[in-house]
């Protein structure tokens, strides 16, 4: 059955729109952003890590009590699995061949970036989790080590304090992560499905 020239019309209206494939000196200013980016973070959370992880385990050799120091280990555990994951699922994927058609490169940069979003999705899963967890078993264990020498009042009014504050650094770090994936979901779309 043959289509009128109405029913033509309307069928190419409904087409998808493509997107114009970016410069390729755009796509490669951007992919180069987003790994100098991934660097410096991966950086700045080794390095942490590792600041937390000495003072942690000095204070594990140094704890007075069997518990304590088995929170202070927890946390050393914990951060050695955030880096452990960071560097197994956070680093830039492997850039394409030379030569590489531009699509290839397009392909690069979407992969790239949705590894990176669905990373700071999960920031609370496997970064937040396991490092609250530990942090809660050393407020915990502080508690065990005063319990009986200081007042259950005192000793709650002298933890709140640290604790909300450890609360509320969750709770910014959560928010920062889950906008920064909102930012590269965006970009993610920006792209279309290359």
């Amino acid at each position: 059955m043959p289509l009128d020239e109405e029913a033509l019309r309307q069928l190419w209206k409904s087409e998808p729109a493509t997107r114009p494939l970016p410069a390729p000196a755009d796509l490669e200013k951007a992919q180069a952003k987003l790994e100098r980016t991934v660097r410096f973070r991966n950086l700045r959370e080794y390095v942490a890590a590792g600041l937390v992880a000495v003072v942690m385990g000095s204070q594990a050799l140094s704890a007075p009590t069997v518990p304590l120091r088995l929170a202070c280990l927890a946390v050393v555990a914990a951060v050695a699995y955030v880096v452990v994951k960071l560097k197994r699922d956070g680093g830039a994927l492997a850039a394409p061949a030379p030569g590489a058609s531009l699509a290839e490169h397009l392909a690069h940069h979407r992969a790239s970036l949705v590894r990176q979003r669905d990373l700071l999705r999960t920031v609370p899963r496997w970064y937040l989790g396991p490092i609250g967890a530990a942090i809660l078993a050393f407020y915990a264990a502080v508690a065990w080590a005063r319990w009986g020498a200081v007042p259950p009042a005192d000793m709650l009014a002298r933890m709140a304090l640290p604790f909300g504050g450890t609360v509320l650094f969750f709770a910014l770090i959560a928010w920062v992560n889950r906008r920064a994936a909102r930012t590269l979901g965006a970009k993610i779309e920006a792209l279309g499905d290359a």
